[in-house]
This record gives C-alpha cells, structure tokens and sequence, in this order.
C-alpha cells in the first residue's frame, strides 16, 4: 500500500491540471515492451527535456499498478505519485524538474498488462501519455511498442539498409507489401526487391512515394520472433524528417491486408542473441521457442546460441527503438498491385 495518501491525492490534483489542455508534441515518449510490460520515458529529441510530470490514461484496464516503479518511488527528488489504477499512471515534481538527455531513457517499472494476441495484427490496447515541461505547457507525447505484433519495416537511420522483420509469435505467409512516403523519401535505385532473387515475385514500378511486389503464384515465409527479409537501402536519408514519413502494409493469404509497423533502428530481435521470444532478456522461455522451432534458427547451432548467452539481458538501447505511428489501411491496395503486376506480365509474354 502506498503511504503519504493526503500527499498523493494533492499530487494528482497538480496532474490532472498541469496537464490540460496539452499540445502536440513527439520529443518525448513512452516505450513499451509488449512482451514483458516493461516501460520507460525516452528523449527523442536533440536537446535536454526537463520534466515535470507525466500521465498514462487509458479507456480500459491497461495497467499493473502494483509492477509500477514511478520516479517517487525510486527516490528521485521532488517526485510525488497520484493515486495509481488500471486506467491511469501519474507522477508530478512539486519542488522542479527532472532533465532527460538526448537519446536518455528513465524506467518507470513494468506497468504494461501483457495481452496474449490470438492472430497476426491484433493491435495492443491504446492508452496517452502527456507530460508537462516547466515554462512551456503540457504536451503529448508518443506511445511506443519495441516489439510489434506484425510484419515491420526495420530501417537502419544510419545507412538506410531496411529489412521486412515479422516481429510477432505468429508464422507469416508473405504474399505482396507496400511501403509508401508521404514525404516523397524512398529511393527505387537503392531498393533490392525480392524479384531480384525469386521470380515469382513481381514489382510493382517504384517511386518516391510507393514501392510494392506481389507474388501472384505463391508466398515466402517469415518465421515467427524475426524473420526477415532484406529489400536492400530504399530510404533516401538525406530527405527523411520524421518517423512519419513512412508506412507499411502487407498481404497474407486468408487474413487479407494487414498493417505494418516502422522501426528506425537496427533489429531488435538481433540485438540480443537467443533471445527468441524478444523479450530483452535470454532465459528458459526462450529454449522454449527454440525447442518447439519458432526460433530463427531452430538447429543445434540455435540451441549452442542460446546456451552461450543464457541470462544476457538487452541494453536499454537496444530494447527502446524509435517506432512509428501507425496508419490505417488503404483499402483495396493489393488487388491493384496484382492488377498492375498481372499487365507487366501480360506484357511480358505478348512481348515475348
């Protein structure tokens, strides 16, 4: 039970109004690991953030408040927490401020309910996170999930090397994806599509808006916990402002079109080896996955991986990427890249 009650009540009364209204505003976020519930305060920004207060509202139950670890409980000076429940977090700083470096993460426990998804694609529960920042107002912040239930675009933001990354528990059939650019930033000359090593697959013609392939007679699988697939360096990173310039769809067979995440950043999954369930951290569960054959590498040199890292844990900024916002799907996007992939064939034989 927490103490100090007339104190907190005090507290969440300073949150609720230092709070609202807010602004938009992405410098800070909170990222999640769905897998283990475990969260953090991230700095995405070039600069120092100085906080002052933070809360995480939800329309449903979305949090253990018993696995919180807010900042007044870790003894950071100033911090008081507001009375914690399933649908709400909150911390405020009476007495000033707390500075977040650039790039800097602060751990605020595990608060997050892990969901155990019945498909590919069922998305996380929503919840808002707004933090307030001495001087300058109340702000909205993102809400970030390390891990996806999905088929993501993992994009290296030093070198624009991106791969296709199933990041879920689920196997996945690939049949046809499109990335699109609001901003204009793919590159079709850097792209590598997958035409290029397996004719069945057919692209679509690319541009700086779109690149797209379909595969009319079959499917490439992804195996579950980081399959992936390299599509070689098609983001142009000399025009690449925001994390929102790019989106993912996708196709499985029997489930239709399905929306992907965005990673800008090295895998996560690879970051930490035999950590199969990419949870952050190697241990049984892992040998778990390896043992029924989820894992990438589900042969005796998987097992010896993940005997030689047994109780390796990821760094925090290994299991805290940067992810996008997700959009919703476009419709019927699929039957028109077959249909254009079908004319390049057509084309192809009445030329032949």
């Amino acid at each position: 039970m927490r103490t100090r009650v007339s104190t907190a009540l005090a507290a969440w009364a300073v949150i609720a109004t230092a709070l609202s209204p807010t602004f938009a505003d992405e410098d800070l976020s909170i990222v999640v690991n769905p897998r283990t519930g475990a969260a953090s305060l991230r700095n995405d920004s070039n600069a120092p953030i100085d906080v002052d207060g933070y809360l995480l509202r939800a329309g449903s139950t979305v949090f253990d408040p018993s696995a919180w670890n807010s900042l007044d409980e870790q003894g950071v000076s100033g911090w008081f927490d507001g009375p914690a429940a399933a649908n709400r977090l909150g911390d405020t700083n009476l007495l000033g401020s707390t500075s977040i470096q650039p790039g800097a993460s602060l751990s605020i426990g595990s608060p997050y309910i892990p969901i155990e998804p019945a498909s590919i694609g069922e998305a996380e529960p929503e919840f808002d996170f707004t933090y307030s920042v001495p001087g300058l107002g109340s702000f909205t912040g993102d809400v970030e999930f390390s891990v996806r239930n999905t088929v993501v675009l993992v994009v290296d933001p030093a070198t624009g090397e991106a791969t296709l990354e199933n990041q879920s528990e689920f196997g996945v059939d690939l049949d046809a994806y499109l990335i699109r650019s609001s901003a204009g930033v793919l590159s079709p000359t850097g792209w590598e599509p997958l035409q290029d090593s397996n004719p069945a697959w057919r692209k679509a013609a690319g541009a700086a808006n779109r690149l797209a392939e379909g595969n009319l007679l079959s499917s490439t699988f992804l195996s579950p916990n980081g399959g992936s697939l390299s599509i070689g360096s098609p983001i142009d990173l000399t025009l690449l402002e925001d994390e929102t310039d790019l989106a993912l769809e996708y196709h499985v067979p029997g489930l239709g079109t399905l929306v992907g995440g965005v990673l800008f950043a090295p895998s996560t999954i690879a970051s930490l080896p035999g950590d199969y369930n990419n949870d952050g951290r190697v241990d049984a569960a892992d040998y778990t996955v390896w043992r029924d054959g989820g894992s990438p590498d589900s042969t005796q040199a998987g097992y010896d991986t993940w005997a030689s890292n047994y109780g390796a844990v990821a760094s925090p900024a290994a299991a805290a990427p940067v992810a996008a916002s997700i959009p919703e799907p476009s419709g019927l996007w699929v039957a028109a890249l077959a249909a254009v992939i079908a004319s390049s064939l057509r084309r192809r034989t009445l030329g032949a």
